[in-house]
């Protein structure tokens, strides 16, 4: 009972589709939070701080273990550049980065360790259903959050069912009140919400005209 429990929470053996309406269910935002002034959190994913660490992390293996087989030689001089080069890239991105939207202001705002990196139109940020083909040209299909200037976050992972992972996506868009897009850039299950608005420049409405980016 405590090992099926266990492998429950794990939700190894639940479909990505059912944990997605589980999750839903719980809290119709999620992966976002709502906070007291009515507005959507999200902390956004830290991958580039760990990708930094890890590739830092190997290096110094590499260097280490070069040094005690062999004598320092020229080519040495890589690992320890993109070492160096890694530590910085995980030190640069090691700050919390938060996204925040605001529906009543048509606008979202992304943090970097308590200061804004980004701020632009609520358009320019979406509920996307996207598709990627595994071992003999299967497709798998899962739902992200992403939009310019923010890193794509993966709120599902790999389901066959892309009708039920459609519905879902829906949901959680409206809930958020954010434009969905389908898998083709073209589809007619897209649900646009949010336009550029007509005073809005023409540079900005080719660049960023509310389509994913």
């Amino acid at each position: 009972m405590v090992l099926w429990k266990a492998i429950k929470n794990l939700e190894i053996l639940e479909k990505p589709e059912s944990i997605f309406n589980r999750r839903l269910i719980k809290n119709p935002c999620y992966p976002f939070n709502k906070d007291h002034d009515g507005k959507f959190v999200l902390h956004l994913d830290r991958r580039r701080c760990y990708y930094g660490i890890f590739m830092s992390v190997v290096c110094a293996l590499i260097v280490t273990v070069w040094l005690i087989v062999s004598e320092a030689g020229q080519y040495l001089m890589f690992p320890i550049l993109i070492g160096c080069i890694s530590a910085w890239f995980a030190f640069e991105n090691k700050a919390d980065r938060i996204c925040t939207l605001d529906s009543l202001s048509g606008s979202y705002t992304v943090t970097l360790g308590g200061k804004h990196v980004q701020e632009g139109e609520i358009r320019n940020v979406y509920i996307r259903l996207k598709a990627q083909k595994h071992g003999a040209g299967h497709k798998y299909y899962y739902v992200v959050f992403n939009g310019y200037h923010v890193t794509e976050q993966k709120v599902t992972s790999y389901s066959k069912n892309d009708k039920r992972l459609r519905t879902l996506a829906k949901r959680l868009a409206e809930n958020l009140d954010l434009n969905y897009f389908d898998i083709k850039a073209s589809s007619k299950e897209h649900v646009i919400r949010h336009r550029p608005k007509p005073s809005a420049r023409a540079e900005d409405e080719v660049v960023n005209n509310g389509y994913p980016v």
